[in-house]
């Protein structure tokens, strides 16, 4: 039986949803089968063209009454930075969840982060280890990857590698929502970028992080994944990480930090240029 949340500790849990009607069932059946009861449950669909959408509403019909259905307007398809700040102003809870349309939660994982975040106050945003699901054979590489932080409650931009890798898992975060919902995190969509570092990347100016050596989500890897498509490239990854730093830039303000992101643009631009010289284009 799960435990109801008191105040102070409810958790909005946002999924957003794009061609994922293979995996959604199990991914909402995961959402709701918690150890803390979840707050809210949305799932926002980003203009599926698979039946995504009406396989959300069959959910709701007959299994879970309570799941929240968001859509873009005209069912556009805007992107997964625009889907997950629809459903961040729809929550209501204390804390978002955010849990891609084709991963899982584990039982305990909102009850552990939650756990986690009372007990470090000044922690903005919680992130954990993750199990692979789907394609095994790639298994040990990211769940290696995702394991590559600090123990403790740590700062983000201190990180050796901030602004080069991310080691956060988007569907093992949780975030405190009223800091969540301070920042514009969307950006304009295009197939490979890396919208999810941005949003940490914004976040790490309002407090601390903390990472759980626990895996407490089920990561699916398979084909489509956007992260394999962009790892595979190193000209497509090198635009993304441009794109990222150029959008951070822009949305920071004017700190002292800009002199820094102003570095990694032009160091991104520098090795763009390497990388099209060797390729002969």
């Amino acid at each position: 039986m799960a435990d109801h949340p008191t105040r102070g500790d409810r958790v909005s849990i946002v999924i957003p949803c794009f061609n994922c009607r293979p995996f959604i069932e199990e991914t909402i059946t995961s959402a709701f089968h918690q150890t803390l009861a979840p707050h809210q449950v949305i799932a926002v669909d980003d203009g599926s063209t698979d039946g995504t959408w009406k396989e959300l509403q069959r959910l709701k019909a007959d299994h879970f009454p309570s799941l929240e259905l968001l859509s873009h307007p005209h069912h556009a398809n805007l992107g997964p930075s625009a889907t997950r700040q629809r459903g961040v102003r729809a929550a209501t809870g204390d804390h978002v969840a955010f849990l891609d349309g084709d991963d899982t939660f584990y039982p305990e994982k909102l009850e552990t982060q939650v756990r986690a975040l009372n007990a470090h106050p000044d922690v903005v945003l919680c992130h954990s280890a993750i199990t692979v699901i789907g394609d095994r054979n790639r298994a040990e590489s990211f769940e290696g990857y995702f394991r590559h932080n600090p123990r403790g409650p740590y700062s983000l931009r201190r990180h050796k590698e901030y602004l080069v890798n991310n080691y956060i898992n988007t569907s093992s975060v949780m975030v405190r929502a009223r800091v969540i919902k301070c920042i514009n995190f969307a950006i304009p969509y295009r197939p490979h970028q890396y919208e999810d570092l941005l949003c940490w990347c914004l976040l790490a100016g309002k407090g601390r992080f903390l990472y759980l050596d626990l895996a407490l989500t089920g990561y699916r890897v398979h084909s489509a994944n956007t992260t394999s498509a962009i790892d595979a490239n190193r000209l497509i990854r090198l635009h993304a990480i441009l794109e990222c730093r150029l959008a951070l830039l822009t949305k920071t303000g004017w700190n002292p930090h800009c002199f820094r992101l102003a570095a990694s643009v032009l160091n991104s631009l520098r090795e763009m240029i390497q990388e099209y010289r060797k390729s002969g284009l």
